[in-house]
């Protein structure tokens, strides 16, 4: 990533782009915790035609949790960046990961949802 001045935007974007990652990662292990809880209360209420789809999500939620953490490693390269074409690359994968991101994140909503529908 060079620090020249004309390059202070994408450094900026760059910036933005680690908090935000930090913060998807926050959440999805959050919603790991959140998913196992979610086993209880269909074990509880005796709802258990949600614990498969629940089981799906959680392996879902580890492989995003992996690719975040992977990817977050990766950015660590983002210092030897030389021209736009690695820049672009960094901030194309980034908006891969929250196009799966915020996929994820409305399946688990929507899931979530419809178990405390049925549990409530």
């Amino acid at each position: 990533m060079n620090t020249n001045n004309r390059d202070t935007d994408l450094d900026v974007l760059h910036k933005i782009n680690t908090l935000e990652l930090e913060s998807w990662i926050n959440f999805i292990n959050f919603i790991k915790t959140d998913l196992e809880n979610l086993i209880k209360i269909c074990e509880l209420q005796n709802t258990n035609n949600f614990i498969n789809t629940i089981q799906t999500n959680i392996l879902q939620n580890e492989y995003i949790l992996n690719t975040l953490y992977k990817h977050s490693s990766y950015r660590l390269n983002l210092i030897e960046c030389e021209d736009i074409h690695c820049d672009i690359s960094f901030i194309n994968e980034h908006k891969d990961l929250k196009e799966l991101y915020l996929k994820h994140i409305t399946e688990y909503q929507n899931l979530k949802n419809d178990i405390l529908k049925k549990t409530i």
